[in-house]
């Protein structure tokens, strides 16, 4: 096996408990990246409320958030 060097960096997260959490596990990623990080999540309304839409809204130079719908995925 050859050794590779990339510059993609990959984190996966099991479930967020709040919408506050949710948001303090953006902030820690967007602190700890680079560059804009692009972040894939479930469709919870979580994702969705007030306190996340309005975080997201103030950091869209560093945070793109998609919605996954694993509904769609057999399509």
């Amino acid at each position: 096996m050859l050794p590779v060097e990339t510059k993609r960096q990959r984190v996966n997260m099991i479930s967020a408990v709040s919408s506050q959490d949710n948001v303090r596990f953006m902030e820690r990623l967007i602190r700890a990246s680079k560059q804009k990080a692009f972040l894939i999540l479930d469709n919870l309304k979580i994702r969705h409320g007030r306190l996340a839409a309005s975080w997201l809204e103030n950091r869209k130079d560093k945070i793109e958030v998609f919605s996954h719908r694993p509904a769609l995925s057999y399509l």
